[in-house]
């Protein structure tokens, strides 16, 4: 459930944005790999991201992808399912690091930036899971809150805890260890 929230915001008059949203993704982006602790309906997970790739992590399951494979991991199960990335995808469904990359402007339009809040709302004719996003800042430009106002109207609430760089090796990070591999039932869905 947390993956479905994370992976991962109508057609509107754009009010020219002030550079909010840019600023935001502009001092993520200054940290190189980010991880982000957040939490979903009282589940805590963590992303590590570079904004293409990421590694998402819950108690319920486990997520990485490389920008082109997606490797989901059910501990529960001993299963995972591997299917290929959405590529430069710009909904957040499909890729939970889309807000800190300009992608995110493919999709949606910035509506509103006012004092410390971004709103954001899809694009005319922009099929995406979330068609409304609000993003709360703190002081220091970094989200704080993200609401993702869903299709059936359903509104979701992700508290960011914590917002920091991560040295860590991409080609490790946005992908399951050979032993995981070698240890899982494997579903190959490409």
């Amino acid at each position: 459930m947390i993956f479905g929230f994370l992976l991962l915001f109508i057609t509107v008059c754009t009010i020219p944005s002030t550079g909010l949203l840019e600023e935001m993704q502009g001092k993520v982006a200054s940290m190189g790999m980010a991880k982000i602790s957040v939490n979903v309906q009282d589940a805590d997970a963590s992303v590590l991201t570079d904004g293409v790739g990421y590694h998402l992590q819950s108690e319920t399951l486990e997520v990485w992808s490389d920008g082109k494979t997606q490797w989901v991991y059910s501990p529960s199960e001993g299963e995972i399912t591997v299917s290929d990335a959405v590529a430069g995808s710009d909904d957040i469904w499909q890729n939970p690091a889309v807000l800190l990359t300009s992608e995110i402007q493919k999709s949606y339009d910035v509506v509103s930036e006012k004092g410390s809040y971004i709103l954001l709302k899809a694009g005319k004719n922009r099929k995406v899971s979330y068609p409304q996003i609000g993003i709360s800042l703190g002081k220091n430009l970094l989200p704080e809150k993200i609401d993702l106002k869903s299709i059936s109207g359903e509104t979701y609430v992700i508290r960011i805890v914590s917002v920091s760089p991560f040295s860590a090796n991409p080609l490790e990070s946005f992908r399951p260890s050979e032993a995981l591999l070698r240890e899982s039932f494997v579903n190959d869905m490409r």
